[in-house]
């Protein structure tokens, strides 16, 4: 029994430890020739036909600059937009009709109401599927609340279309007021500009993206077609995500495209996305499984990084009371492998943004590695036991 007790903290520490592994085994990725660096402009490029689809839900203080960042964007190609409200229930229908009525010369935005509140995103895009042209080559799904920087989709679609094994690609996103103070607005704030984005940057130089960002992912219609749209799923992009790897697709991620969004303003708000969120991981390798089990070794690992992610903080605490030196010794590992995430991240944010100039690596490092997971792990754990006893699905944020 004393021996049973004294090895209690490794065992405690497992979790932690499986979650360190995977970090180091992504860090390689970090400092190898890159995949990630955006082609060069060339002379005869090909002018492709997008379609943009934003569904909208009681957005009325975001819509229109929504809008505006999608009017503005750079680049050659041809666009048709698609709005979406999702049975609204403030302005943002009236704030759409006045925008379209005022800036759409040409016809290029069609505004579609849906009588009844659809619950979830990607059925809500599900029914306007037949609106899309036939001679679509890519389809780019934002949220209502995002904004997109006016290099944003030209550099996702110049990284798609370089090659021919990317379904999509995803742009960074952060938060729309990453200077506002309170818990929430840090918590988010120092893991988007953070380590959270280094690992994608680890990731898609080792060969691709674990997950894509549905505040804005750009599709190749020819994906979409072999892996199909959205089912009833509750977070729609890590569903297509995995599914879309099982079947051999490799996702991609762009540093340069930026995308702001408006994140939970407080920890009510934010516990119920978090929640859906690992509810929705466990949906999605669910979904991967049925589609290709046989396949399933490129979903494995960030399927069990994010699960690992639940327990390490109460993993740690207890740890801690049978040995604080091995306790210590472990989580500062976990410090200094977010730090290295998070210096590649914020180096490339600083030379790209001016007004990013400010983040603190360390600072970003320590909210990823202690505090996230410290406030995050019981909306996390109660997600994650949603979906093994089937209860039902529930957007929570809406």
């Amino acid at each position: 029994m004393f021996d049973l007790i004294n090895s209690m903290p490794v065992w405690l520490l497992f979790p932690v430890f499986i979650n360190i592994l995977i970090l180091i085994y992504y860090v390689p990725g970090l400092f190898i020739g890159s995949r990630i660096s955006l082609p060069e402009i060339k002379e005869n490029q090909r002018i492709l036909d997008v379609t943009v689809i934003l569904p909208t839900y009681n957005d009325e203080n975001g819509v229109k600059d929504s809008l505006e960042s999608i009017k503005n964007q750079y680049g050659c190609h041809r666009y048709k937009v698609i709005v979406i409200n999702d049975a609204s229930t403030d302005r943002t229908p009236i704030i759409i009709n006045e925008w379209i009525k005022n800036n759409d010369k040409n016809g290029h935005y069609l505004h579609i109401n849906l009588p009844t509140n659809s619950g979830l995103k990607g059925r809500a895009i599900n029914r306007i599927i037949d609106r899309i042209d036939e001679n679509c080559d890519a389809v780019v799904i934002l949220d209502g609340d995002t904004v997109l920087d006016r290099y944003a989709i030209d550099s996702c679609l110049r990284r798609l279309f370089n090659e021919p094994n990317l379904a999509a690609v995803c742009g960074m996103v952060i938060p729309i007021n990453n200077g506002l103070k309170g818990l929430a607005n840090r918590l988010q704030k120092g893991e988007l500009l953070g380590a959270f984005h280094g690992i994608k940057i680890a990731q898609c130089n080792m060969g691709s993206n674990s997950n894509l960002a549905g505040a804005l992912t750009v599709h190749k219609m020819e994906a979409i077609k072999d892996v199909g749209w959205f089912d009833d799923w509750l977070v729609e992009d890590i569903c297509w995500t995995w599914k879309a790897k099982v079947k051999g697709w490799e996702l991609g991620y762009v540093k340069e495209s930026i995308a702001y969004t408006d994140c939970p303003n407080n920890m009510l708000k934010l516990w119920k996305q978090r929640r859906r969120w690992s509810r929705g991981r466990l949906e999605a390798l669910k979904v991967a499984l049925i589609e290709n089990w046989r396949n399933s070794h490129s979903i494995i690992l960030p399927f069990i990084y994010s699960t690992t992610q639940i327990f390490i903080v109460p993993c740690l605490f207890l740890s801690a009371f049978f040995n604080p030196e091995l306790t210590a010794i472990t989580y500062g590992t976990l410090l200094f492998l977010h730090y290295l995430f998070a210096h590649v991240n914020i180096k490339g944010l600083r030379n790209s943004e001016g007004n990013t100039s400010n983040i603190k690596i360390f600072e970003s490092a320590l909210w990823t590695s202690l505090f996230v997971d410290f406030f995050l792990w019981i909306p996390n754990a109660v997600g994650f036991f949603d979906e093994v006893m089937g209860k039902e699905k529930r957007w929570l944020t809406r």
